[in-house]
């Protein structure tokens, strides 16, 4: 069993750009993929195995050069014929990025996950920077009136998932962050097709294609 977890800032603009990250692009986006039947994931510490899977498994030194190594513990436990429950149940953490260095260092990495356990799925999500690309499309189209139409739309859809995803809701004087989080995702996701080099506290690693990460000396 795994549970989907919803980030709540500390303080200050770099925390909650990353927790918006978390619940207005993460959460949901694992929603959809569960609604669609697709099971194909497990999330960190708030994963619940039984002993015995993970005995099956050969333990933890299954996964411990694998940069994505809680969703390859679900995976090698469906490989047994078990099955991956997502839970009802949200966990809520607080998240606390010291600057924008540990911020984009930290989204980067995690896109970069994404992209070594499902390189084509991961090609595929730019459909959900919905915001930057209406703005990018209105930019081009010289702010025409069917394109800023469409803009409007997609920034009331987009205030819709921000409301249904976030509990308690991001309070009115700090909307505007919505866009600069979504613009800064959408940059780091393009950055993350450059190059398989992560960084995990003070280490830097170098992601193989098979998603094992090694130290770069």
């Amino acid at each position: 069993m795994t549970c989907p977890y919803r980030g709540r800032p500390r303080t200050g603009l770099c925390s909650l750009l990353a927790a918006l990250f978390i619940n207005d692009w993460f959460m949901p986006s694992v929603r959809v993929a569960a609604l669609l039947g697709s099971r194909s994931f497990a999330f960190g510490a708030s994963i619940a195995v039984r002993r015995n899977a993970l005995e099956g498994i050969g333990g933890f030194a299954s996964v411990a050069d694998q940069l994505a190594d809680d969703y390859r513990l679900g995976e090698l436990t469906r490989r047994m014929g078990l099955r991956t429950v997502l839970s009802e149940v949200v966990v809520e953490h607080l998240v606390d990025e010291h600057g924008f260095g540990d911020l984009v260092r930290h989204e980067l990495r995690w896109l970069r996950t994404i992209r070594a356990v499902r390189p084509l799925g991961y090609a595929l999500s730019f459909v959900t920077f919905s915001l930057p690309l209406a703005a990018l499309g209105s930019l081009l189209a010289g702010g025409g009136r069917i394109s800023l139409t469409l803009l409007s739309i997609t920034a009331m859809a987009r205030l819709m998932l921000h409301s249904a995803a976030c509990k308690p809701r991001t309070p009115l004087r700090q909307m505007w962050a919505l866009a600069l989080s979504d613009t800064l995702a959408f940059g780091l996701w393009c950055w993350g097709f450059a190059a398989r080099r992560v960084q995990w506290r003070h280490a830097r690693y170098r992601v193989a294609r098979d998603g094992s990460a090694h130290p770069i000396r």
